[in-house]
């Protein structure tokens, strides 16, 4: 079993990986240095590998209803995202590991999850993204107590909701 080590340490001259793996996380990298610190450690012919999770969201109908509140206190959320959106969004990660010119052309593969939520579950959920962490816990407490109203009218006690898992492997040029 292999060492693992975050991109901000420093490493010893001589220790290379196979692969170097970033799961939802590759974004926060320094866009400057990340290619070309993970290509320096990278053995000859491993793989940068990107893994992601999209966020929840739940089905168009209930968004919909939804999207007013999410407006008002999380604007970012507040578009819906369809499947090819979400796509998009981490293929642009992919394509700058590629334009790097230290990485091949990234092999892809996702799957579309669907799980159902209890909704408390769900809004916990929503309190762990960040644009439920910036707000105040007021506006916070606002928040979850008008989607919380939302659902419970119209989804009941659980929720259905939909993410895609998506990873890119790109070999070290």
């Amino acid at each position: 079993m292999g060492t693992s080590r975050s991109l901000a340490e420093p490493l010893p001259a001589r220790e290379s990986f196979d692969a170097v793996v970033a799961a939802t996380s590759w974004h926060w990298v320094a866009p400057d240095a990340k290619h070309l610190k993970a290509a320096s450690v990278i053995n000859k012919g491993g793989s940068l590998v990107l893994l992601w999770n999209t966020a929840m969201q739940p089905p168009t109908h209930i968004f919909e209803k939804l999207s007013g509140i999410l407006a008002e206190y999380m604007p970012t959320f507040a578009k819906y995202k369809d499947r090819e959106t979400q796509l998009g969004e981490a293929r642009i990660f992919a394509e700058a590991a590629v334009t790097s010119l230290l990485f091949s052309q990234p092999i892809e593969e996702y799957q579309s999850i669907e799980v159902d939520y209890p909704i408390e579950d769900y809004l916990q959920l929503l309190t762990t993204y960040s644009p439920c962490i910036a707000l105040s816990p007021p506006q916070r407490h606002d928040l979850l107590g008008k989607l919380r109203e939302v659902l419970k009218q119209n989804c009941g006690e659980q929720i259905s909701l939909s993410y895609l898992s998506i990873f890119h492997i790109a070999r070290k040029r």
